[in-house]
């Protein structure tokens, strides 16, 4: 029972923290981006707003207190640093700096 129980309460804290994300039988890849003049709740819902207009962009968590915006993409998917730079842009913000990008990460546009 002790071991049974042990068991859940892992896999609890491992789905809290998130540490490993798999979604559709494989994992998703995060990129970290560095945004310059986030300020509010509302700088993060457009921001995330226009991330997830990106096709292979899963989900996103925005820091306002850090100006980090971590997105995460699907499995076997890409981006290219244009489509997030034109994304960030349009919701009114200025990348600084990102990583996490791929050699062979294909061009993807966003909707206008």
């Amino acid at each position: 029972m002790l071991r049974y129980k042990l068991t859940i309460g892992l896999l609890a804290a491992a789905l809290l923290t998130g540490t490993t994300l798999f979604s559709q039988g494989g994992v998703e890849r995060e990129i970290v981006a560095s945004v310059k003049g986030l300020a509010c709740p509302f700088c993060a819902y457009g921001i995330e707003k226009q991330l997830k207009e990106i096709p292979a962009v899963s989900r996103v968590e925005v820091s306002i207190k850090t100006g980090i915006v971590r997105i995460f993409l699907k499995p076997g998917e890409s981006v290219t640093r244009h489509a997030i730079e034109q994304a960030v842009d349009k919701a009114g913000f200025t990348l600084a700096d990102l990583t996490g990008l791929e050699d062979s990460d294909s061009p993807e546009e966003i909707k206008e």
